[in-house]
């Protein structure tokens, strides 16, 4: 198969025209060994692309090299040092190779035409299956449209008997019975209603009855305000807000206490009537505040377990013999002695620091100061060195470019 020639393009250092020393060493697939070497660059057009220099690889000198594959040409100059590296992708192109691609798919299309006359059986005969099912679909008795009016006609009956309406009621788990004669003690009863949606909506009439029986279903009702005879409307806050209140006598029986909550819903035309209980129950006023107290000792007792394998470790680390306190003040005592060994040294009258000052003041000499200055210049100068050309100025000023390669 064809390969296309490539062609390299080389700028000079500073565009220098006229060099005949520019070259190429070829490198093919990352392999360290050049395939070719000192391979000559021409310049282009010394006229009106002056220092622009080109190496044209043939297909001939591809092949030589091994054909398709990824090249690396370093280029450089051997007078005017300014090296380059270029990449480039060898690949085959050949109208044999596309010609083989056109007769595949050619052979391609063949057997999706096949595919289609097949498909095409398969369409005729889904289409009369297609069919024979529209003709049941249709069908007056089994039909989709005499199945849709039966479901209508669930889901009416459903929605008839549904009630979405959430209730509730908060009652306070205990009620203390108070132990001072004659007083009592008030507990409020929260209750709540919401529709399906979340928002507050009220039953029927607004009227919840609250009523109240013991375990043994004594009647309790006595205990709500309000109380007359038999249950007692709770009271209105709000939409789908009420509450009722408990009276606690310290004449009260210790015993447990069921709240049912009734009220009707009405939904489609069809009324529901809702019962909810909820449970209590009286206790003395000692117990609940034993209750408590148990709860506040058994919260200081697990804090105070909790405390003491703390306490132990930061008592074990402060007296740790490798990082504890007598450790430590061990090392200070070691620190300040050292510090005292400094002092001393850079004190002393012979080799302190007044002693080094007073060495520096009086051992700088002009002789001493101009040989530094010789060796320096001899150092940076060099051989050879060029006020007009090699100055830092100069350097500074330059302009380099060029070594480049596309």
């Amino acid at each position: 198969m064809a390969i296309k020639t490539q062609r390299l393009y080389y700028m000079a250092r500073n565009m220098r025209t006229g060099l005949s020393d520019v070259t190429a060493d070829v490198y093919k697939d990352g392999v360290s060994t050049p395939v070719d070497t000192d391979v000559n660059l021409s310049e282009l057009d010394d006229t009106n692309t002056p220092g622009l220099y080109i190496l044209e690889l043939t297909d001939t000198a591809l092949n030589g090299y091994g054909g398709v594959g990824t090249y690396v040409a370093h280029i450089n100059s051997a007078s005017r040092n300014a090296p380059a590296t270029v990449k480039f992708e060898v690949l085959a192109n050949d109208n044999d190779d596309l010609m083989v691609k056109l007769l595949a798919m050619e052979a391609k299309i063949d057997t999706l035409q096949a595919g289609q006359t097949a498909m095409q059986s398969d369409v005729t005969s889904i289409k009369a299956t297609v069919e024979d099912s529209n003709s049941v679909l249709n069908d007056g008795n089994i039909g989709n449209a005499n199945l849709k009016a039966l479901i209508e006609q669930v889901i009416s009956a459903v929605s008839s008997v549904q009630n979405n309406t959430r209730f509730v009621g908060v009652v306070p788990a205990r009620m203390v019975v108070p132990a001072t004669p004659a007083t009592t003690n008030t507990y409020r009863v929260d209750i709540r209603l919401f529709d399906n949606e979340g928002n507050p909506e009220d039953p029927d009439t607004d009227q919840i009855q609250v009523s109240v029986a013991n375990e043994s279903g004594t009647d309790r009702t006595n205990l709500l305000q309000g109380y007359t005879s038999g249950p007692v409307n709770a009271i209105k806050d709000g939409v789908g807000i009420y509450y009722i209140d408990v009276n606690i006598a310290d004449t009260s029986a210790l015993e447990q206490l069921r709240f049912t909550f009734d009220y009707a819903e009405t939904n489609d035309s069809v009324t529901v009537n809702q019962s909810h209980p909820r449970m209590s129950e009286t206790v003395v006023e000692a117990e609940a505040s034993g209750l408590a107290l148990q709860a506040t000792l058994l919260d200081v007792l697990t804090d105070t377990a909790d405390m003491q394998p703390k306490t132990s470790t930061i008592l074990n680390m402060v007296n740790d013999v490798t990082s504890g306190l007598p450790a430590l003040k061990a090392l200070i005592d070691i620190v300040d002695s050292v510090a005292d060994a400094n002092n001393a040294e850079l004190t002393s009258a012979s080799h302190g620091l007044s002693a080094i000052k007073a060495v520096v003041d009086a051992g700088a000499t002009q002789v001493s100061v101009d040989a530094i200055n010789t060796a320096l210049t001899n150092d940076v100068k060099g051989a050879g060195f060029d006020n007009t050309t090699d100055s830092l100025k100069e350097i500074s000023d330059r302009t380099y470019f060029g070594g480049q390669a596309i």
